[in-house]
């Protein structure tokens, strides 16, 4: 029994099939590569502002009840000491236990986790008043520029503590 092939199944892509298919696949790059960078940048900016917002919040906690000049704890240094370049680094284990990190209850993500941003926090203190600055450094793109975030905070005796919403930042994505 003979069998028919049909032509049209045995040939192969003709050049303006081609064409179109990488014009359509370069096409989706041109929109898929830029999002997917913007939203690489915002999980690493996401880090900052939660690690921020948790820190301050706990300062805030801790000031409650508590005079204007012993209402925060003491400082802390920028934790780790330099932040990762360019990279996502997992912290080495006593890395948050310091007094302050410890009083706060702080680490920047939970252990084991990999992050980009180190962490200080800096209290200033005056008769009747006293506030903070919670800082997250990092450096995204490994260039050495920084990227800073800053959450403010103040207690004084008349009106207890408060948090500043207001988030302050410098070179955002550096």
């Amino acid at each position: 029994m003979l069998r028919r092939c049909n032509r049209s199944s045995q040939r192969g892509l003709s050049s303006v099939e081609i064409a179109i298919a990488i014009s359509l696949l370069g096409t989706l790059a041109a929109i898929a590569i830029p999002t997917i960078a913007r939203q690489a940048y915002a999980s690493h900016l996401i880090e900052a502002t939660s690690g921020l917002e948790r820190m301050s919040t706990a300062a805030i906690a801790q000031a409650q009840g508590k005079p204007a000049t012993d209402a925060f704890p003491g400082p802390a240094p920028l934790t780790p000491t330099e932040p990762p370049r360019g990279i996502r680094e997992v912290d080495v284990p006593g890395t948050w236990e310091h007094p302050t990190w410890t009083k706060l209850n702080f680490k920047a993500v939970p252990l084991g986790i990999p992050h980009a941003f180190s962490f200080a926090f800096d209290p200033t203190s005056t008769p009747g008043k006293s506030s903070f600055v919670a800082r997250a450094h990092g450096d995204l793109d490994g260039d050495g520029q920084r990227s800073t975030f800053e959450m403010r905070g103040t207690a004084d005796d008349t009106r207890g503590p408060i948090l500043d919403r207001e988030l302050f930042v410098q070179s955002e994505l550096e």
